[in-house]
């Protein structure tokens, strides 16, 4: 069943390929040719993006391209790609390779220290009476798929392990609904974020119609040795036969927040490319618990 589900998807990408409405591509992993699913996938100088699926495959309304555009890819645990469709020809199989990324081991030492568990962020969710108000963000332009919060922590703590994430979703119309976090590093000069920190894909899954969305690291305590970095909360869901996120005008689950356009804090909304960011004052109902070590 699962193998002629798999032709079928296939089939249906490369009929759009070939009566020339789409371009698709497949991304696989250069080591050991693997799809690579989840990769966030975006267009130079636009607001558009989409995922690769499970299979590796994405694609794009050939309107959208030009010999000028390039197709910005990220993934996590692989090196970030730009490739130019100029350099893709319709001879081509379409096929991407990425460069699997060396992190360097983060170790955490041990000495005759207690580890300590220190929260950032919410508790717990707050009484929707007093008066929160829920949006998606950036309004129609559903740019507000994925969001950004600056953490920052105590150099003393340092190095870290990370123990869990939240964040508080108002509504979710998905029986199951998909989402990820990852934990990104400070661009020296934009301030924005800039590439992944860890090496794991930290996906689960949601079937309440609001509530936390908890991500837990336990299994996997990877340790983060930065004074800044963003915590980045992204929405998977979208259509199932066109991932196109602008296009689609499927319904899609809201993070919430907190006093639109007059919060505190610098919040990033960005769409599944993770390349273009909007910056708004926002308060993020979020919350991160990690460990140190302590004397």
């Amino acid at each position: 069943m699962l193998k002629t589900l798999s032709l079928l998807i296939i089939f249906s990408f490369v009929s759009d390929y070939s009566s020339g409405q789409k371009f698709v591509g497949k991304l696989l992993s250069s080591a050991n040719k693997t799809p690579i699913e989840y990769a966030n996938i975006g267009l130079s100088n636009s607001i558009y993006g989409t995922y690769s699926n499970d299979f590796g495959i994405f694609s794009f309304d050939r309107e959208l391209l030009s010999d000028s555009t390039s197709i910005l890819i990220r993934a996590i645990g692989f090196s970030d790609r730009s490739v130019g469709f100029s350099s893709l020809h319709y001879s081509d199989t379409l096929v991407i390779l990425m460069d699997p990324q060396v992190f360097p081991l983060e170790e955490v030492p041990v000495l005759a220290k207690r580890p300590r568990k220190v929260l950032v962020g919410k508790k717990r969710l707050p009484p929707k009476a007093l008066g929160w108000s829920f949006t998606p963000g950036i309004g129609q332009n559903r740019i507000g798929k994925s969001v950004a919060v600056l953490v920052n922590i105590d150099k003393n703590h340092l190095p870290i392990t990370l123990y869990n994430a939240s964040v508080a979703v108002i509504e979710n119309p998905f029986n199951e609904g998909l989402f990820r976090t990852q934990f990104m590093s400070v661009h020296p000069t934009t301030g924005l974020p800039d590439s992944s920190l860890t090496k794991q894909n930290f996906i689960t899954s949601f079937g309440d119609k609001d509530g936390w969305v908890t991500f837990d690291f336990e299994n996997e305590s990877p340790v983060l040795n930065h004074e800044q970095f963003y915590l980045i909360f992204e929405n998977l869901n979208d259509s199932i036969h066109d991932r196109n996120l602008e296009q689609s005008n499927s319904p899609y689950p809201l993070f919430l927040l907190k006093g639109f356009l007059t919060g505190k804090d610098k919040i990033l909304f960005s769409n599944a490319s993770l390349s273009t960011w909007e910056e708004h004052k926002e308060d993020l109902v979020f919350s991160l618990r990690y460990t140190y070590l302590k004397e």
